[in-house]
Protein backbone atom coordinates (compact mmCIF):
# COMPACT_ATOMS: atom_id res chain seq x y z
CA UNK A 1 0.00 0.00 0.00
CA UNK A 2 2.88 2.38 0.73
CA UNK A 3 4.25 1.89 -2.80
CA UNK A 4 0.81 2.54 -4.28
CA UNK A 5 0.33 5.61 -2.10
CA UNK A 6 3.74 6.99 -3.13
CA UNK A 7 3.03 6.45 -6.82
CA UNK A 8 -0.39 8.09 -6.57
CA UNK A 9 1.08 11.00 -4.59
CA UNK A 10 3.74 11.65 -7.22
CA UNK A 11 1.16 11.42 -9.99
CA UNK A 12 -1.25 13.85 -8.27
CA UNK A 13 1.61 16.24 -7.40
CA UNK A 14 2.83 16.35 -11.00
CA UNK A 15 -0.67 16.90 -12.38
CA UNK A 16 -1.28 19.64 -9.84
CA UNK A 17 2.05 21.39 -10.51
CA UNK A 18 1.54 21.35 -14.29
CA UNK A 19 -1.93 22.81 -13.92
CA UNK A 20 -0.80 25.60 -11.57
CA UNK A 21 2.15 26.52 -13.81
CA UNK A 22 -0.16 26.62 -16.83
CA UNK A 23 -2.66 28.95 -15.16
CA UNK A 24 0.09 31.19 -13.78
CA UNK A 25 1.80 31.41 -17.17
CA UNK A 26 -1.53 32.45 -18.67
CA UNK A 27 -1.95 35.14 -16.00
CA UNK A 28 1.57 36.45 -16.66
CA UNK A 29 0.98 36.58 -20.41
CA UNK A 30 -2.30 38.46 -19.99
CA UNK A 31 -0.74 40.95 -17.55
CA UNK A 32 2.23 41.46 -19.86
CA UNK A 33 0.05 42.16 -22.89
CA UNK A 34 -2.09 44.68 -20.99
CA UNK A 35 0.97 46.44 -19.58
CA UNK A 36 2.76 46.43 -22.94
CA UNK A 37 -0.23 48.12 -24.58
CA UNK A 38 -0.08 50.78 -21.84
CA UNK A 39 3.67 51.21 -22.45
CA UNK A 40 3.02 51.64 -26.17
CA UNK A 41 0.48 54.34 -25.36
CA UNK A 42 2.99 56.16 -23.13
CA UNK A 43 5.75 55.94 -25.72
CA UNK A 44 3.56 56.86 -28.67
CA UNK A 45 4.36 60.58 -28.32
CA UNK A 46 8.13 59.98 -28.28
CA UNK A 47 9.86 59.11 -31.55
CA UNK A 48 13.18 58.44 -29.80
CA UNK A 49 11.87 55.51 -27.74
CA UNK A 50 12.37 52.12 -29.34
CA UNK A 51 9.93 49.24 -29.21
CA UNK A 52 12.55 47.03 -27.57
CA UNK A 53 12.89 49.33 -24.55
CA UNK A 54 9.13 49.39 -24.00
CA UNK A 55 9.03 45.60 -24.34
CA UNK A 56 11.84 45.25 -21.80
CA UNK A 57 10.15 47.57 -19.28
CA UNK A 58 6.87 45.62 -19.51
CA UNK A 59 8.78 42.37 -19.18
CA UNK A 60 10.47 43.64 -16.02
CA UNK A 61 7.19 44.90 -14.52
CA UNK A 62 5.18 41.74 -15.15
CA UNK A 63 6.61 39.50 -12.37
CA UNK A 64 5.69 42.03 -9.67
CA UNK A 65 2.15 42.47 -10.96
CA UNK A 66 1.68 38.74 -11.51
CA UNK A 67 2.87 37.92 -7.98
CA UNK A 68 -0.54 38.96 -6.66
CA UNK A 69 -2.23 36.45 -8.97
CA UNK A 70 -0.25 33.45 -7.71
CA UNK A 71 -2.83 32.30 -5.09
CA UNK A 72 -5.57 32.39 -7.74
CA UNK A 73 -3.41 30.31 -10.06
CA UNK A 74 -3.14 27.73 -7.27
CA UNK A 75 -6.92 27.86 -6.71
CA UNK A 76 -7.77 27.42 -10.41
CA UNK A 77 -5.01 24.85 -10.90
CA UNK A 78 -6.30 22.74 -8.02
CA UNK A 79 -9.88 22.93 -9.25
CA UNK A 80 -8.84 21.98 -12.78
CA UNK A 81 -6.76 19.06 -11.48
CA UNK A 82 -9.45 17.64 -9.20
CA UNK A 83 -12.23 18.08 -11.77
CA UNK A 84 -10.05 16.43 -14.40
CA UNK A 85 -9.32 13.48 -12.12
CA UNK A 86 -13.00 13.20 -11.27
CA UNK A 87 -14.07 13.37 -14.94
CA UNK A 88 -11.82 10.42 -15.76
CA UNK A 89 -12.99 8.59 -12.62
CA UNK A 90 -9.45 8.53 -11.25
CA UNK A 91 -10.66 9.80 -7.88
CA UNK A 92 -13.23 7.00 -7.78
CA UNK A 93 -10.51 4.46 -8.54
CA UNK A 94 -8.25 5.96 -5.85
CA UNK A 95 -11.04 5.68 -3.30
CA UNK A 96 -11.76 2.12 -4.37
CA UNK A 97 -8.08 1.31 -3.82
CA UNK A 98 -8.46 2.38 -0.20
CA UNK A 99 -7.12 5.93 -0.42
CA UNK A 100 -8.96 8.59 1.54
CA UNK A 101 -9.45 12.17 0.40
CA UNK A 102 -6.67 13.25 2.74
CA UNK A 103 -4.17 10.93 1.07
CA UNK A 104 -4.65 12.34 -2.41
CA UNK A 105 -5.08 15.92 -1.18
CA UNK A 106 -1.88 15.83 0.86
CA UNK A 107 0.38 15.93 -2.24
CA UNK A 108 -1.44 19.00 -3.57
CA UNK A 109 -1.23 20.76 -0.21
CA UNK A 110 2.46 19.91 0.16
CA UNK A 111 3.23 21.03 -3.41
CA UNK A 112 1.30 24.28 -2.94
CA UNK A 113 3.17 24.95 0.30
CA UNK A 114 6.51 24.34 -1.46
CA UNK A 115 5.46 26.65 -4.30
CA UNK A 116 4.69 29.32 -1.69
CA UNK A 117 8.12 28.89 -0.08
CA UNK A 118 9.86 29.24 -3.45
CA UNK A 119 7.67 32.24 -4.30
CA UNK A 120 8.84 34.00 -1.14
CA UNK A 121 12.48 32.92 -1.06
CA UNK A 122 13.34 33.13 -4.77
CA UNK A 123 10.57 34.63 -6.90
CA UNK A 124 9.95 37.71 -4.73
CA UNK A 125 13.62 38.85 -4.64
CA UNK A 126 13.84 38.37 -8.42
CA UNK A 127 10.62 40.32 -8.99
CA UNK A 128 11.76 43.23 -6.80
CA UNK A 129 15.14 43.30 -8.56
CA UNK A 130 13.45 43.44 -11.96
CA UNK A 131 11.14 46.16 -10.66
CA UNK A 132 14.18 48.20 -9.63
CA UNK A 133 15.73 47.69 -13.07
CA UNK A 134 12.47 48.76 -14.66
CA UNK A 135 12.51 51.93 -12.56
CA UNK A 136 16.02 52.69 -13.80
CA UNK A 137 14.96 52.12 -17.41
CA UNK A 138 11.90 54.31 -16.94
CA UNK A 139 14.04 57.14 -15.60
CA UNK A 140 16.45 56.83 -18.53
CA UNK A 141 13.61 56.59 -21.06
CA UNK A 142 10.97 59.01 -19.82
CA UNK A 143 13.16 61.23 -17.64
CA UNK A 144 11.13 60.74 -14.46
CA UNK A 145 9.79 58.16 -12.07
CA UNK A 146 6.17 57.81 -11.03
CA UNK A 147 6.90 57.80 -7.32
CA UNK A 148 8.85 60.13 -5.09
CA UNK A 149 11.03 57.33 -3.75
CA UNK A 150 11.27 54.22 -5.88
CA UNK A 151 13.23 52.13 -3.44
CA UNK A 152 14.88 52.36 -0.07
CA UNK A 153 16.20 48.97 0.91
CA UNK A 154 19.44 48.31 2.72
CA UNK A 155 19.98 52.09 2.72
CA UNK A 156 19.90 52.62 -1.07
CA UNK A 157 17.45 55.20 -2.41
CA UNK A 158 16.03 56.51 -5.67
CA UNK A 159 14.54 59.98 -5.30
CA UNK A 160 12.65 62.12 -7.80
CA UNK A 161 12.07 65.79 -7.05
CA UNK A 162 11.35 69.16 -8.63
CA UNK A 163 12.91 72.57 -8.11
CA UNK A 164 12.98 75.99 -9.71
CA UNK A 165 15.44 74.70 -12.33
CA UNK A 166 13.43 71.60 -13.30
CA UNK A 167 13.37 67.93 -12.33
CA UNK A 168 16.18 65.89 -10.82
CA UNK A 169 16.53 62.19 -10.17
CA UNK A 170 18.91 61.26 -7.34
CA UNK A 171 20.46 57.90 -6.58
CA UNK A 172 22.32 57.40 -3.27
CA UNK A 173 24.03 54.37 -1.78
CA UNK A 174 23.01 55.23 1.78
CA UNK A 175 20.81 57.64 3.68
CA UNK A 176 21.26 59.13 7.13
CA UNK A 177 19.19 61.22 9.52
CA UNK A 178 15.94 59.89 8.02
CA UNK A 179 16.93 60.80 4.48
CA UNK A 180 18.23 64.30 5.16
CA UNK A 181 21.81 63.25 4.30
CA UNK A 182 22.62 61.04 1.33
CA UNK A 183 25.99 59.40 0.67
CA UNK A 184 27.62 58.62 -2.70
CA UNK A 185 25.05 60.51 -4.75
CA UNK A 186 24.42 60.47 -8.50
CA UNK A 187 22.05 63.14 -9.83
CA UNK A 188 20.41 63.34 -13.26
CA UNK A 189 19.25 66.91 -13.94
CA UNK A 190 16.45 67.67 -16.42
CA UNK A 191 14.99 71.02 -17.47
CA UNK A 192 11.32 71.96 -17.22
CA UNK A 193 10.64 70.32 -20.60
CA UNK A 194 12.12 67.01 -19.42
CA UNK A 195 15.30 67.21 -21.50
CA UNK A 196 18.58 66.06 -19.98
CA UNK A 197 20.85 68.88 -18.74
CA UNK A 198 23.69 67.33 -16.76
CA UNK A 199 24.87 64.50 -14.55
CA UNK A 200 26.33 65.18 -11.11
CA UNK A 201 28.27 62.80 -8.88
CA UNK A 202 29.02 63.81 -5.30
CA UNK A 203 30.39 62.35 -2.10
CA UNK A 204 27.45 63.60 -0.03
CA UNK A 205 24.22 65.58 -0.33
CA UNK A 206 22.46 67.36 2.54
CA UNK A 207 18.97 68.82 2.36
CA UNK A 208 18.77 72.50 3.31
CA UNK A 209 15.73 74.81 3.37
CA UNK A 210 15.22 75.04 -0.40
CA UNK A 211 18.10 73.12 -1.94
CA UNK A 212 20.40 70.12 -1.74
CA UNK A 213 24.00 70.98 -0.92
CA UNK A 214 26.36 68.53 -2.64
CA UNK A 215 29.93 68.06 -1.37
CA UNK A 216 32.89 67.16 -3.64
CA UNK A 217 30.76 67.15 -6.77
CA UNK A 218 31.73 66.38 -10.37
CA UNK A 219 29.41 67.63 -13.14
CA UNK A 220 29.23 66.33 -16.70
CA UNK A 221 27.07 67.88 -19.40
CA UNK A 222 26.92 67.87 -23.19
CA UNK A 223 28.52 71.32 -23.23
CA UNK A 224 32.04 70.45 -22.12
CA UNK A 225 34.52 68.56 -19.94
CA UNK A 226 33.78 67.37 -16.37
CA UNK A 227 34.06 70.09 -13.73
CA UNK A 228 34.73 69.78 -10.01
CA UNK A 229 32.96 71.80 -7.29
CA UNK A 230 33.64 71.65 -3.58
CA UNK A 231 29.99 72.62 -3.01
CA UNK A 232 27.24 72.37 -5.58
CA UNK A 233 23.61 73.42 -5.05
CA UNK A 234 20.51 71.83 -6.57
CA UNK A 235 17.16 73.50 -5.92
CA UNK A 236 14.23 71.52 -4.52
CA UNK A 237 10.66 72.05 -3.40
CA UNK A 238 10.91 69.19 -0.91
CA UNK A 239 10.91 69.85 2.81
CA UNK A 240 12.66 67.87 5.52
CA UNK A 241 9.30 66.67 6.82
CA UNK A 242 8.35 65.29 3.39
CA UNK A 243 11.62 63.39 3.12
CA UNK A 244 11.30 61.98 6.64
CA UNK A 245 7.69 60.90 6.13
CA UNK A 246 8.09 59.54 2.61
CA UNK A 247 9.68 56.13 2.48
CA UNK A 248 9.74 53.19 0.09
CA UNK A 249 6.76 51.19 -1.09
CA UNK A 250 6.83 48.00 1.00
CA UNK A 251 6.16 45.87 -2.08
CA UNK A 252 9.36 47.18 -3.70
CA UNK A 253 11.53 45.65 -0.96
CA UNK A 254 12.83 42.10 -1.25
CA UNK A 255 11.83 39.53 1.36
CA UNK A 256 15.46 39.13 2.44
CA UNK A 257 15.90 42.91 2.81
CA UNK A 258 12.73 43.52 4.83
CA UNK A 259 14.02 42.55 8.32
CA UNK A 260 17.05 44.84 8.01
CA UNK A 261 14.91 47.61 6.56
CA UNK A 262 12.41 47.34 9.43
CA UNK A 263 15.25 47.58 11.93
CA UNK A 264 16.70 50.55 10.05
CA UNK A 265 13.33 52.36 10.03
CA UNK A 266 12.70 51.60 13.70
CA UNK A 267 16.07 53.05 14.72
CA UNK A 268 15.31 56.10 12.59
CA UNK A 269 12.06 56.66 14.48
CA UNK A 270 9.80 55.88 11.49
CA UNK A 271 6.63 53.81 11.45
CA UNK A 272 7.37 50.17 10.61
CA UNK A 273 3.77 48.90 10.43
CA UNK A 274 3.50 48.76 6.58
CA UNK A 275 6.80 46.90 6.33
CA UNK A 276 6.01 44.47 9.14
CA UNK A 277 2.69 43.87 7.39
CA UNK A 278 4.49 43.09 4.13
CA UNK A 279 6.88 40.74 5.92
CA UNK A 280 4.03 38.79 7.51
CA UNK A 281 2.20 38.65 4.18
CA UNK A 282 5.23 37.07 2.59
CA UNK A 283 5.73 34.68 5.50
CA UNK A 284 2.08 33.61 5.29
CA UNK A 285 2.15 33.01 1.52
CA UNK A 286 2.88 29.25 1.72
CA UNK A 287 -0.11 28.87 4.05
CA UNK A 288 -2.26 30.98 1.71
CA UNK A 289 -1.37 28.58 -1.10
CA UNK A 290 -2.38 25.63 1.07
CA UNK A 291 -5.64 27.40 1.99
CA UNK A 292 -6.43 27.84 -1.71
CA UNK A 293 -6.01 24.10 -2.21
CA UNK A 294 -8.50 23.43 0.59
CA UNK A 295 -10.99 25.92 -0.88
CA UNK A 296 -10.72 24.24 -4.27
CA UNK A 297 -11.08 20.78 -2.73
CA UNK A 298 -14.33 21.76 -1.00
CA UNK A 299 -16.02 22.50 -4.35
CA UNK A 300 -14.22 19.98 -6.58
CA UNK A 301 -14.35 16.66 -4.72
CA UNK A 302 -17.88 15.84 -5.83
CA UNK A 303 -18.04 13.03 -8.47
CA UNK A 304 -18.21 14.44 -11.99
CA UNK A 305 -21.30 12.41 -12.93
CA UNK A 306 -23.41 14.33 -10.41
CA UNK A 307 -23.33 17.39 -12.68
CA UNK A 308 -23.51 21.10 -11.71
CA UNK A 309 -19.83 21.50 -12.54
CA UNK A 310 -20.23 25.10 -13.69
CA UNK A 311 -21.90 26.07 -10.43
CA UNK A 312 -19.11 24.43 -8.43
CA UNK A 313 -16.45 26.32 -10.39
CA UNK A 314 -18.24 29.64 -9.86
CA UNK A 315 -18.64 28.90 -6.17
CA UNK A 316 -14.94 28.06 -5.84
CA UNK A 317 -13.85 31.26 -7.60
CA UNK A 318 -16.26 33.28 -5.45
CA UNK A 319 -14.90 31.67 -2.27
CA UNK A 320 -11.32 32.49 -3.31
CA UNK A 321 -12.33 36.07 -4.10
CA UNK A 322 -14.04 36.45 -0.71
CA UNK A 323 -10.89 35.21 0.97
CA UNK A 324 -8.89 37.78 -1.01
CA UNK A 325 -11.29 40.59 -0.01
CA UNK A 326 -11.20 39.53 3.65
CA UNK A 327 -7.41 39.46 3.60
CA UNK A 328 -7.28 42.91 2.00
CA UNK A 329 -9.66 44.39 4.58
CA UNK A 330 -7.66 42.94 7.45
CA UNK A 331 -4.41 44.14 5.85
CA UNK A 332 -5.84 47.65 5.58
CA UNK A 333 -6.69 47.55 9.27
CA UNK A 334 -3.16 46.39 10.02
CA UNK A 335 -1.55 49.01 7.79
CA UNK A 336 -3.57 51.80 9.39
CA UNK A 337 -2.54 50.76 12.90
CA UNK A 338 -5.99 49.63 14.06
CA UNK A 339 -4.72 46.06 14.34
CA UNK A 340 -1.23 44.71 14.82
CA UNK A 341 0.39 43.55 11.56
CA UNK A 342 0.71 39.87 12.56
CA UNK A 343 -2.95 39.22 13.57
CA UNK A 344 -4.29 41.17 10.58
CA UNK A 345 -2.39 38.87 8.20
CA UNK A 346 -2.58 35.50 9.91
CA UNK A 347 -6.18 35.58 11.19
CA UNK A 348 -7.88 35.30 7.75
CA UNK A 349 -5.48 32.53 6.72
CA UNK A 350 -6.12 30.51 9.88
CA UNK A 351 -9.91 31.00 9.65
CA UNK A 352 -10.06 29.90 6.00
CA UNK A 353 -7.82 26.87 6.59
CA UNK A 354 -9.88 25.74 9.60
CA UNK A 355 -13.13 26.28 7.69
CA UNK A 356 -11.84 24.29 4.72
CA UNK A 357 -10.65 21.43 6.92
CA UNK A 358 -13.98 21.38 8.78
CA UNK A 359 -16.04 21.20 5.58
CA UNK A 360 -13.78 18.50 4.13
CA UNK A 361 -14.05 16.48 7.32
CA UNK A 362 -17.82 16.70 7.11
CA UNK A 363 -17.85 15.72 3.44
CA UNK A 364 -15.42 12.83 3.93
CA UNK A 365 -16.56 11.40 7.23
CA UNK A 366 -20.11 12.70 7.48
Amino acid sequence: MNAVTGTVSRYFSLRFLKSVIGFYAGCMLLIFLIDFVEMLRRGDARDDIGLGVLFQMSLYRTPTFAEQAMPFAVLLGTMATLLGLSRRNELVIARAAGLSAWQFLAPAVATAFLVGVLAVAAYNPLATHLREEQGRLEIETFGASKSLISRLAGGGVWLRQEGVDGQTVMRADRSRQQGIILDNVTVQVFNSQGAFVERVQAKMAELRDDHWELTDAWTLSERGEPEFYGNYLISTFLTKAQIQETIADPESISFWDLPGFIDHARRAGLSTAPYELQLHQLLSRPFVMAAMVLIAAVVSMRPFRFGNIGRMVVFGIAAGFLFYVLAKIMSSLGGSGILSPAPSVWLPVIVVMLAGLTILLYQEDG
